[in-house]
């Protein structure tokens, strides 16, 4: 259990999974090329199977970040160039969010989602350190001032990350996906830019109070009215804890945020259900589960972030075979990589 903290000027780094075993090294190449041969085209290009086959900014980011920790330089460059190529926006270091194969316009929305940049440029960082290329490092400080300057918001004083470019500043409300707050990469960007320390204060408090329904979950989109810091369930989307909300524990964990209340709340909701039947989504207003269980993926965050299990962690997460399409696969992987960094 990690005990109650905040993320302070200086706190810890992560690391780029360097100090592997022989052995966890192995496993993690092993992985990345069944995650690799499943879902990552020879041009460079992942492929969100559950979605249409279509391209997005996060897969981009998940692949580069899995490919760096399993030190597969040649995959990590296509999937970089592929992004650079096709997706970055002209006259900012932002990307278009989304690609779909085959449509006339392959990018219909040049507006680009917060997290896929914040991937995309940990993975950039990352990267820089294993392999020491500073053109990695000078990219990735460029993507996130880019991030800074056009996607954190100011209100009531303080400083939040909006979705995207646009859509999600309203007259009344702001919406934010609690999801987005991908703290490895906020204390990545933090180490040059001191600025992001607030950004990082504030998105914990906001995440602290973003608990709704029996379970005190965060859902997968909340807006704030007003001034003051009173999130909501947002409007025009379901009030679900599901397929975005499910990566906030793990974020959390993986950035050594998460207290010992975060490790109390989430505990109790995985072990109501145990392994074999986590619930795709919660309402978090009814407190109505799903009727299915979510995917493979979901097991994995659980694991992590409070799920009981026998033995060593690293033999209990699901392997990326296990799972039927990329949204999973990338949990899996996204889970394994985030214990490598807190427990090695």
């Amino acid at each position: 259990m990690l005990g109650r903290r905040m993320f302070v000027a200086g706190g810890a780094a992560i690391g780029a999974g360097l100090g592997l075993a022989p052995q966890a090294r192995a496993a993690r190449q092993e992985e990345w090329a069944s995650f690799r041969e499943r879902f990552v085209s020879p041009e460079g290009r992942v492929l969100d199977t559950g979605n249409g086959g279509i391209s997005h900014t996060e897969g981009q980011g998940y692949g580069m970040l899995f490919a760096q920790h399993a030190d597969d330089r040649g995959s990590f460059e296509r999937l970089w160039t592929w992004t650079e190529q096709n997706l970055r926006q002209t006259g900012t270091a932002l990307h278009a969010w989304k690609y779909i194969p085959g449509a006339a316009d392959p990018v219909p929305d040049p507006s680009s989602a917060t997290d896929g940049e914040l991937i995309l440029a940990l993975a950039l960082s990352r990267a820089g350190r294993r392999w020491g290329d500073e053109g990695y490092r000078r990219a990735a400080q460029t993507l996130y001032r880019a991030v800074r300057e056009k996607l954190v918001v100011r209100i009531g004083g303080r400083s939040f990350l909006l979705p995207g470019q646009n859509g999600f500043v309203f007259p009344q409300r702001t919406v934010i996906n609690p999801s987005y707050y991908v703290f490895p990469a906020l204390q990545d960007a933090a180490q040059d830019d001191p600025v992001w320390y607030d950004i990082i204060r504030d998105g914990q408090v906001l995440l602290a109070v973003c608990r709704f329904g029996k379970w005190f979950l965060p859902p997968d989109w909340v807006e704030l009215t007003g001034g003051g810091l009173v999130p909501a369930p947002a409007q025009g989307w379901p009030p679900r804890f599901s397929y975005n909300a499910v990566r906030v524990p793990l974020y959390m964990w993986w950035g050594r945020v998460f207290t010992d209340e975060d490790q109390a709340t989430y505990s109790t909701f995985w072990n109501t259900f145990g392994p074999e039947h986590l619930p795709a989504w919660v309402d978090v207003t009814t407190n109505q589960c799903a009727p299915y269980s979510g995917p493979e993926g979901f097991r994995a965050i659980a694991l992590c972030t409070g799920l009981t299990y026998d033995g060593a962690l690293s033999d209990v997460l699901p392997s990326v075979l296990r799972s039927n399409d990329y949204y999973s696969a990338a949990l899996c992987m996204l889970a394994r990589l985030a214990s490598d960094d807190v427990l090695t």
